[in-house]
């Protein structure tokens, strides 16, 4: 059996993931799904089951949760990365233009309520670019206000979520939201309220790891390929149905969030002649 993983990657990956922080780290090619490396945080170490455990130990070892696979088998709320998706469907949709603006002042007032920005002193004119770029919530409150949560919720599924990705590991098929969903589970009508929150991935949105990464290189290739870690495994993508020029449109917004935005610290690695794109 030959792998899809690249040893000394993983190695590095392994050594710069902080042993004490909770979390996964994913290095997947984008156009063959080949996974070269992956981390989940925190592990342990398999030499322990080499002679019986006692039941304290099994206990300590077990508070963590290390035995599960944040890479795939585990669903976390996917927050202002979904900016992409509700972007995506604002754009396809004709709800915002490439050039719309809007002026942010920290808050955005919808019945009676005010739903808060990132920046509590606001971002002032902004533009959809630099409004992802930024992560300023207000554009994308806006957005909400404008689409239904169901529209929302069929380009999440455009781009992979709430399903499984096919990858051969055992995996979680996180959550997205609708209406008929609500009515059925929660046994509520869906609110208008609700909808802003989605629009900026809170409410009831989960995801993987995995399936972000699916998501964000659809984002650059077109398609949502299969994730492999078996390198005989056939590849399998299929096209992604949002035009060029939005996909075109968020690469470009992904780039100011390292040169103009929310993670302009990348910006410095530039230097060393490859190109960033990245979300919060």
């Amino acid at each position: 059996i030959v792998t899809t993983i690249d040893l000394p990657l993983q190695q590095i990956a392994e050594q710069a993931f902080p042993p004490d922080i909770s979390g996964a780290l994913i290095i997947m090619d984008p156009y063959t799904g080949a996974l070269r490396a992956c981390v989940s945080r925190p592990t342990f170490d398999p030499n322990v089951f080499a002679s019986p455990l006692d039941q304290e130990t099994w206990s300590e070892l077990q508070e963590k949760k290390p035995f599960l696979n944040r890479v795939c088998n585990a669903s976390y709320p996917i927050g202002s990365i979904f900016k992409l998706v509700t972007l995506s469907a604002a754009l396809e949709t004709g709800v915002v233009e490439q050039h719309s603006a809007w002026e942010c002042p920290g808050y955005y007032t919808f019945a009676g309520r005010k739903y808060h920005c990132v920046r509590k002193e606001g971002h002032g004119s902004i533009t959809t670019k630099l409004a992802l770029g930024h992560s300023c919530n207000i554009p994308f409150f806006d957005m909400g206000k404008k689409m239904d949560i169901d529209t929302i919720s069929h380009y999440a599924t455009l781009y992979g979520l709430g399903q499984a990705t096919t990858c051969i590991l055992p995996e979680a098929t996180g959550l997205v939201p609708s209406r008929a969903w609500k009515r059925r589970v929660k046994k509520e009508r869906w609110w208008a309220g609700e909808t802003l929150s989605a629009s900026i991935g809170q409410t009831f949105l989960l995801a993987t790891p995995l399936q972000i990464a699916r998501m964000v290189a659809a984002i650059q290739t077109g398609f949502l390929v299969n994730p492999r870690i078996i390198e005989s495994t056939p590849l399998d993508a299929i096209p992604l149905p949002i035009k060029e020029e939005t996909r075109t449109f968020l690469q470009k917004a992904m780039h100011a969030v390292v040169t103009k935005g929310s993670a302009r610290w990348l910006d410095r690695l530039h230097q060393k002649d490859f190109m960033i794109y990245a979300k919060t």
